[in-house]
């Protein structure tokens, strides 16, 4: 994300508008890229692929860094002692012969994981950032003249305590006192550069950020830049931050967009010409490559097919504008299965978007593909509209109860089409899926083939609840963050089916 530019585009940029980082950036990792296809009539099986387009960049770029090439996120369980036990535990699990079974992947994709599902991060993870939160704190009250070549380094490495060997060993310590160790690691930083001048701040000195460190610093100065209490220049600096990733990252995905074969970028280019200030936009761009957690190639990749699928769905005349009500079928509003789909009103305790799915609806007379393909298109799309969509993403409830295996056999077709539109298309952050089934084994014997919906990442992110309203709504709320006032009444919540329908249609009719 943001290390040894490879181009030194962001260093010169810095130096032409007196950026006051000192740190370089880089295009991120491309990660295993490739288009997923869909089934054939919905016409969006891209060619684009990793190889297509790293080969068109290539003469631009020397090399292209694969930090994240393997960043699949570990299934954890949370540490409580009735996680595992009882019929109605919850894990976090994927496909796989044992329920639950862990995956072979890196500590910080398992954190990744846990905080996505959780909410929060892991319970060490949080103690060690409200200890360096603290230990920043107490270093901002030191005089001025004590912390000189303190600051000096912090303005080398703005993650010196994220990062820092030194750092870190100093917050792990049994004996870790906030006060106490700023003063400590103050004196430390005056000995270094009383005994080796200048040299002291050298680059090759600072341990080199993970990708992680990175993307935690980002959301980290989007904290500062909102936080009342931050100091001028702190929030100069975090500002500034954000400033040449946003810069960086837009510049690199429309390089991969324009080096993608003309068949694949035809609706986007399109798109563009007829709604440049809607959908040219950086703050669109940003959209996709925060889903994408600003990995640009999966970023670029991921709007191309979202306008090669809008195109098809909505027509050459209404694909490249916001989408309405009024472009859904009028016999879906004669249906009395508009809860199919729903928004929760609200966000859980961690600021996410809750959007509800029962899959047993979609087993009854009257849906069409194109149909419920505009339908669930237009809830994501105000789901986005609420800008804690954007920023920390949405829970999926997935409600399998009741459905039989014949119905689940007979609404494969919208099974694909939720993970298509959901997972492959919309600029949508999954954090984290929870599945309601019943107590019928016949999900357990097709487990893997279930999880077909919520595909690739979301598979270790994925919550199973096998026990009665009450039990699931007691876990969502202790364990999860999510109160019954964004569940839906059928799964034991308080959100009525009727104020959905009743707000659609008044939407429909006030809707421009």
């Amino acid at each position: 994300l943001l290390v040894n530019c490879l181009d030194n585009q962001c260093t010169e940029a810095q130096s032409a508008e007196g950026c006051e980082l000192e740190m370089t950036m880089t295009p991120a990792s491309l990660g295993n890229g490739g288009v997923r296809r869909g089934e054939k009539w919905l016409q969006i099986d891209s060619q684009v692929g990793a190889q297509d387009v790293a080969t068109g960049v290539a003469n631009k770029k020397k090399a292209i860094d694969s930090m994240l090439e393997k960043r699949q996120p570990a299934p954890i369980a949370e540490d409580d002692d009735d996680d595992a036990t009882g019929p109605a535990s919850e894990r976090i699990t994927r496909p796989g012969p044992v329920l639950g079974q862990p995956l072979d992947i890196a500590p910080d994709e398992q954190i990744k994981a846990y905080s996505d599902v959780f909410g929060r991060p892991p319970p060490e993870v949080e103690l060690m950032e409200r200890r360096i939160a603290d230990l920043e704190s107490e270093i901002r009250k030191l005089p001025r003249e004590e912390r000189v070549a303190l600051d000096t380094a912090m303005k080398r490495n703005p993650m010196l305590f994220t990062s820092s060997q030194h750092a870190k060993i100093m917050i792990k310590d049994d004996h870790f006192e906030a006060r106490s160790d700023a003063r400590r690691l103050a004196r430390y930083w005056e000995s270094r550069k009383a005994m080796f001048g200048k040299r002291a701040f050298d680059d090759g000195v600072f341990s080199q950020p993970t990708y992680s460190e990175y993307l935690k610093y980002y959301v980290k100065c989007q904290r500062v830049v909102s936080d009342a209490d931050a100091g001028e220049d702190t929030k100069h600096v975090a500002s500034e931050y954000i400033r040449c990733v946003h810069r960086t990252k837009i510049a690199a995905m429309d390089e991969f967009i324009e080096a993608a074969p003309p068949q694949d970028k035809s609706a986007l280019m399109e798109a563009w010409k007829l709604s440049p200030e809607l959908y040219a936009s950086d703050e669109f761009k940003l959209q996709f490559l925060r889903c994408e957690e600003f990995v640009e190639f999966r970023a670029a990749e991921r709007m191309l097919r979202y306008w090669k699928a809008k195109k098809l769905f909505f027509g050459p005349d209404a694909f490249h504008r916001r989408i309405s009500l009024s472009d859904m079928s009028d016999h879906i509003f004669e249906m009395d299965h508009l809860g199919v789909n729903r928004l929760m009103p609200g966000t859980d305790a961690h600021g996410r978007i809750v959007v509800a799915l029962f899959l047993r609806d979609l087993a009854e007379e009257g849906w069409t593909e194109e149909g419920f393909a505009k339908y669930v298109w237009y809830v994501l799309q105000t789901a986005l509209e609420r800008e804690e969509c954007q920023k920390n993403g949405v829970v999926l409830f997935g409600d399998c109860r009741y459905l039989t295996k014949d119905e689940h056999d007979k609404i494969a077709i919208y099974r694909k089409l939720i993970k298509t539109i959901t997972i492959e298309c919309s600029p949508v952050k999954i954090k984290a899926a929870h599945v309601f089934y019943g107590s019928d084994v016949w999900w357990q014997c097709l487990f893997a083939s279930a999880f077909a919906t919520i595909a690739g990442i979301i598979t270790n992110r994925a919550v199973i609840h096998v026990g009665s309203n009450e039990e699931n709504t007691a876990a969502l709320v202790r364990k999860f963050g999510i109160s019954a006032d964004i569940i839906p009444r059928e799964m034991g919540g308080n959100v009525d089916v009727d104020s959905w329908t009743k707000w659609l249609k008044e939407r429909r009719e006030t809707e421009v």
